[in-house]
C-alpha cells in the first residue's frame, strides 16, 4: 500500500480582540485535536500528519500576519485538513481557513463543540464534513473508508452535506 495521504491539524488563530483571554495566553494547543491525529500517524496510508497551532505559530506569515497556508501547502501539500472548532470566537477565521484548503484540493473535516452545535453552518462554510462526538473513533472509520479512494478522485470527491455520527 503506497503511503500517499498527507493529513494537517489545524487549530485555527483567535481573533485580535480575545487575545488576552486565558485561553489565547496559554502556549498549549488543545489536546483533542492532537489525540484524533495521533490516531492516525501510523495508518499504512499516510506519509505525512502534522499540525499548526495558528496561536504558536513560527513560521512564514502572510502580509497581513497570519501564518501562511499557501506556503505550507505548496511544501507538504495535504489531502485532509482537519480542524478543531470547538472555540466559537475562532470560528470565521476556521471557515476562511476551509474553504482555503477545500481551494487546494483538500477535503475539509472539523469536530469541536462549535461545529457539534451548528453543522449546517460548519457545512455552508468550507466543511467537507463535521464530525460528532469523539473524533479519535470516527477517524478510524474514516481513514478506512479513504483508502478505498484513489488519489486521483481528491479533488471531485466532496462530502457537503454528510454529518457523520
Amino acid at each position: 500500500m503506497n503511503k500517499d495521504l498527507t493529513i494537517i491539524g489545524i487549530i485555527p488563530q483567535y481573533p485580535k480582540h480575545s487575545q488576552s483571554n486565558i485561553y489565547a495566553k496559554i502556549k498549549m494547543p488543545p489536546v483533542g485535536i492532537l489525540s484524533v491525529m495521533s490516531q492516525i500517524a501510523h495508518s499504512p496510508r499516510c506519509k505525512n500528519v502534522y499540525a499548526i497551532d495558528e496561536n504558536n505559530y513560527g513560521g512564514p506569515l502572510t502580509d497581513q500576519g497570519e501564518p501562511d497556508h499557501s506556503f505550507l501547502q505548496a511544501r507538504q501539500p495535504a489531502h485532509l485538513a482537519l480542524f478543531y472548532g470547538g472555540m466559537s470566537n475562532s470560528i470565521p477565521r476556521l471557515f476562511t481557513l476551509a474553504r482555503q484548503y477545500r481551494d487546494f484540493g483538500a477535503i475539509t473535516i472539523a469536530g469541536g463543540s462549535h461545529v457539534d452545535a451548528l453543522p449546517e453552518e460548519a457545512l455552508q462554510s468550507g466543511i467537507d464534513i463535521v464530525v460528532h462526538g469523539e473524533g479519535e473513533e470516527t477517524i478510524l472509520s474514516f481513514t478506512v473508508k479513504v483508502k478505498r479512494l484513489s488519489q486521483n478522485c481528491w479533488p471531485s470527491w466532496r462530502l457537503t452535506t454528510v454529518v457523520l455520527p
